[in-house]
């Protein structure tokens, strides 16, 4: 078995694709069916200082907006045909993108502790420790070191 993502650069940049209004949520929902999610949640949604509060089935929910550093884009997919055994190809087509969504916890602001934003956080170090660096980067990193050497010893001789 294997999936397909089908996307095209003209669906990228419609704006109609961009218009996607996003909530994470720590819940399992067993549907995939239409809700009217701005009049049943969005309207009930109170900011204050930057934090989202809400509740979701009865629980309290804490949230706030994040935005999706510059170097990524959101993307979501939806399945065209649910495949009749596990053999199949799947396809999935681009429903649309975003640059923001409302990130929720239960109960407790969202934080830098929360796992997902721990994952961003992996995200930017494994682009740092893959970037291209030149021998002049190296040279410079090499100077850097060795005048904070010198300068430490200064520091610590009477």
């Amino acid at each position: 078995m294997s999936i397909n993502l089908e996307l095209s650069q003209s669906q990228l940049n419609d704006p109609k694709t961009n218009d996607i209004k996003l909530h994470y949520m720590p819940a399992s929902i067993q549907g995939d069916g239409a809700a009217n999610v701005d009049l049943f949640f969005n309207n009930y949604t109170a900011e204050e200082n930057g934090v989202m509060r809400n509740t979701f089935r009865g629980h309290s929910l804490e949230g706030c907006k994040f935005t999706v550093p510059n170097t990524h884009k959101g993307l979501i997919f939806q399945e065209t045909d649910t495949p009749l055994d596990e053999n199949t190809n799947r396809v999935f087509k681009l429903a649309g993108s975003f640059d923001s969504f409302n990130y929720w916890n239960y109960d407790k602001a969202p934080s830098k502790a929360d796992a997902f934003r721990q994952m961003w956080d992996v995200v930017s170090v494994a682009e740092a420790m893959s970037a291209d660096i030149s021998m002049d980067d190296i040279e410079k990193e090499m100077e850097r070191r060795k005048k904070k050497t010198e300068d430490s010893k200064e520091k610590s001789e009477p």
